[in-house]
């Protein structure tokens, strides 16, 4: 009886060990599917984008693709979804330990050039998804995404709002328009730098946004 308890005991741990294997064996295929899609969905428009093309930069099956995510409208929303959430968990986790504003601001504007920076791919997307959230442009991801947004609008808004309280910014600028600018600020740079340079220090673009940012807006 002890060596048959033995015995299915092994037998369920190795049968645990091949489970978890396959979940990180599926996690690393799903990971490269959605890095491949960010490439094709940042050359190419929604419409334009075939599930085949996807393939074909993965080196993933059609078949496995569609064993995963079913069909190219939740391939692409998991691809949005999975580098912004991956975004906000790091800010999640780098904010609540920051307490002045501009440590704040800087920290907020560094994860998020980050991000960029390490896919730039995702860029485009991001892009495209951020104008049709603010102009109300119903899409593939509108509900998902407006939530999405939504909640970083109102991160980033609470971080302005409270550096105008500590008198580093001006506190008769609208926080609508602070916000507005800010971003155009982060946006431009990324632009710029993809575009043209390439390669940069991320630490060194956020100190020069912050530096242009604050130059007209910071409280005399």
């Amino acid at each position: 009886m002890r060596i048959y308890i033995l015995k299915l005991e092994f037998l369920l741990w190795r049968f645990s060990l091949i489970s978890e294997r396959k979940r990180k064996e599926g996690e690393f295929r799903k990971e490269i599917i959605l890095t491949a899609a960010e490439k094709v969905f940042g050359k190419k428009l929604y419409d334009k984008v075939s599930v085949l093309d996807i393939s074909k930069e993965s080196g993933v099956c059609l078949q496995s693709i569609y064993n995963l995510f079913g069909s190219k409208k939740e391939l692409y929303k998991n691809m949005v979804l999975f580098r912004i959430s991956k975004f906000q968990k790091a800010l999640d986790e780098a904010l609540k330990k920051k307490n002045n504003s501009l440590t704040l601001l800087k920290e907020w504007t560094n994860i998020f050039f980050s991000a960029m920076a390490d896919f730039p791919q995702f860029f485009p997307v991001f892009l495209r998804e951020r104008f049709h959230y603010e102009w109300g442009v119903e899409t593939t991801l509108f509900s998902e995404l407006h939530n999405v947004f939504e909640k970083e609008e109102k991160r980033l808004e609470y971080i302005l709002r409270k550096a105008q309280k500590e008198n580093y910014l001006k506190k008769d600028v609208p926080i609508k328009y602070l916000k507005s600018v800010f971003f155009y600020f982060v946006q431009s740079k990324l632009k710029y730098h993809f575009r043209f340079k390439k390669c940069f220090e991320v630490k060194q673009c956020v100190e020069e946004i912050f530096c242009d940012f604050l130059s007209g807006l910071k409280q005399q």
